[in-house]
């Protein structure tokens, strides 16, 4: 009987597994038979990691939305193994500007079910996560913490060891991904201000520093650098117009001559006037 059970199974295709082996005895016969079920294996959905050229930064930013949705279903299969909610809110916040990302935990109590639900929100920042590879780490890191507090369900420290146990799962299964206990990122600003005695530079997203007043904290004064992009090229200096620079100069004199006239009819009457200067010349 064991040597007919061996071949039954050497005999199952590969494509299903043996579930159940019941001896039935019949009274008469001298041998006992025996009946094999079989289930089908379920295959699992395979997510399709995700190819992009992460050096395209306009590619990136129109994509940015549909890029995230799928590293997050990507994660949450691959990591989490789809424990985590589908449907979880994730946003991309304009008003983060050195931190990379963060993760928002809360309870809302349920009056129907008289039950505490747990609430997580990711947010990302637009201004700090300017290519795939700082959004697939930043990601992650925070989908770790969510994981900790929905599934592990968990009060801890903010990088405790479920945190930590949590990341050493995600390097696990990518090579490239290091989960830290904190984001650091170069952060590509727009606009540097260097002091002109100790060297130290300051960057900001926008024009918001008046070199004028403020100063820094050795008193030396600080000088705007060159504008760079956000691939940490210089920007190229504009020559301004032929038009430009005729505004430029005939503005204020035009304005004064029609101090009743707006701002948009003083603007067609200096076209005018430099059509008439074309016509001479």
């Amino acid at each position: 009987m064991e040597e007919e059970e061996e071949e039954l199974k050497k005999e199952d295709n590969n494509s299903h597994i043996s579930t159940f082996v019941n001896n039935k005895i019949n009274n008469k016969a001298p041998e006992n038979e025996i009946i094999v079920k079989t289930i089908k294996k379920k295959k699992k959905e395979k997510v399709k990691k995700i190819k992009i050229d992460s050096k395209s930064i306009s590619n990136f930013k129109k994509e940015r939305v549909n890029i995230t949705q799928h590293l997050y279903k990507e994660f949450n299969n691959v990591i989490f193994k789809d424990k985590l909610p589908v449907n979880l809110e994730i946003v991309w916040s304009k008003s983060l500007y050195k931190t990379a990302g963060r993760t928002k935990l809360s309870k809302k109590y349920n009056k129907d079910s008289k039950k505490y639900i747990k609430i997580a929100k990711i947010e990302l920042s637009y201004k700090v996560l300017d290519d795939i590879d700082k959004l697939r780490n930043t990601l992650v890191h925070e989908m770790c913490h969510v994981a900790v507090f929905l599934i592990d369900e968990i009060k801890e420290k903010k990088h405790g060891p479920h945190f930590k146990h949590w990341g050493e799962i995600v390097e696990g299964h990518y090579s490239d991904i290091e989960v830290t206990t904190y984001h650091s990122y170069n952060i590509n600003f727009k606009y540097r201000y260097q002091c002109q005695e100790c060297g130290h530079i300051f960057g900001r997203h926008s024009n918001s520093i008046d070199v004028n007043k403020v100063r820094c904290a050795c008193k030396g004064k600080l000088k705007l650098m060159e504008k760079l992009k956000k691939d940490g090229t210089p920007y190229k200096e504009r020559t301004p117009g032929k038009y430009a620079l005729y505004v430029k100069e005939n503005y204020s004199k035009v304005r004064k001559a029609n101090e009743g006239l707006s701002q948009k009819e003083i603007m067609i009457l200096l076209a005018k006037e430099y059509k008439k200067t074309l016509l001479k010349n």
